[in-house]
């Protein structure tokens, strides 16, 4: 008999599938499954429709058979799908409390479905293809993430405080369209080839570019007043002198660029973090003019000599691995040329 009871509980909740596995009290639903399995599980969601006090639902490793069963839970706020395909993303309309939506494997599907999700904060898109961006007009935002997401469309007029473009295949800047409010900005693009029209994002105040084989010109950035943070990597821009202009700049780092010359660093005397490394630079007495810096980094460069920067008075951490300058004694001819009221320096050479 017990063995019987075994098998009918068995048909009637398959093992593998967490989804079931709610009640009227659950308010949060959590199933994953194995990353990067071409052939997923399809879950059918009609069994968590009974979770009325559903606010969260992440499936990751699944695929879905139909997302019309989310229309009866118009209390979730948050949403997170990693194999979305080409899914009618019709029922997340109904979802007017969700604030914030994730969605992996995308087939040329649109955003129209969160026009009335007022309450719209983070946005994350995945490994898929967007044909637009409608549904994010007149939208406040604090993060819109593309990774690996291609789209021909333009966003409108939205603010959106965080945006991260990675891999989306665009070749300039015209997919901001007339959005504002931006004031973190990170573009890791290799087919980038212009900046043209990064200025009218006159609130930004942290930019990262990586990987951009294509962008030389990087001017524009001297046209971001009230940037305080800018990373520029594996990127073959040298002319970098434009920077300078940037009288608010805390924080620059520039690794894996063919650069040489860095002394017009001498003219950012506001920088409190220098990273240098993995460029061809030589000579870092430049450096010596930063009186507010905290910590550089000139790992794998080509500097030999960095006893001027010991006079630093804020100056707690100096990074020289695989630099010519990378040895004992160069931590002891540093730590001898320290001023006593300086604060603690660490030299990191090994």
């Amino acid at each position: 008999m017990i063995a019987a009871l075994c098998i009918a509980l068995a048909l009637a909740a398959p093992a593998g599938d967490p989804c079931l596995n709610v009640s009227a009290r659950t308010t949060a639903v959590d199933c994953q499954g194995h990353d990067g399995d071409p052939d997923p599980e399809v879950l059918d969601l009609t069994r968590i429709t009974k979770a009325q006090k559903l606010t969260s639902i992440t499936i990751d490793g699944f695929g879905v058979a139909s997302l019309e069963p989310l229309r009866q839970l118009p209390g979730l706020t948050t949403v997170r799908l990693a194999s979305v395909g080409a899914l009618d993303l019709g029922p997340l309309a109904a979802l007017t409390k969700l604030s914030q939506l994730d969605l992996g494997g995308l087939a040329a599907g649109s955003l129209a479905c969160v026009a009335g999700a007022h309450e719209l904060a983070v946005l994350n898109i995945n490994d898929g293809s967007l044909t637009g961006f409608d549904g994010l007009a007149g939208k406040h935002l604090r993060l819109v993430s593309l990774y690996h997401t291609t789209t021909a469309g333009v966003l409108p007029d939205t603010t959106i405080e965080e945006l991260a473009l990675s891999g989306t295949g665009i070749t300039d800047l015209r997919v901001l369209g007339a959005v504002h409010g931006v004031t973190a900005l990170t573009l890791s693009e290799p087919g980038l080839a212009s900046l043209a029209g990064l200025e009218r994002l006159g609130e930004l105040r942290s930019l990262t570019i990586s990987d951009t084989s294509k962008l030389v010109d990087v001017s524009a950035i001297a046209k971001l007043p009230k940037l305080q943070r800018l990373s520029l990597m594996r990127t073959p821009a040298v002319e970098l002198r434009p920077v300078t202009t940037l009288s608010g700049l805390t924080y620059l780092v520039i690794e894996g660029a063919p650069l040489t010359d860095a002394s017009w660093l001498a003219r950012s005397p506001a920088l409190e973090v220098v990273s240098l490394a993995d460029t061809k630079v030589a000579d870092a007495s430049a450096l010596a003019a930063l009186t507010e810096v905290k910590s550089i980094n000139l790992a794998r460069t080509a500097v030999a000599d960095v006893t001027m920067l010991a006079t630093l008075p804020e100056l707690m951490y100096l990074i020289v691995t695989g630099a010519p300058a990378a040895s004992a004694a160069t931590a002891k001819a540093v730590a001898k040329a320290r001023p006593k009221k300086a604060v603690a320096l660490t030299v990191t050479w090994q």
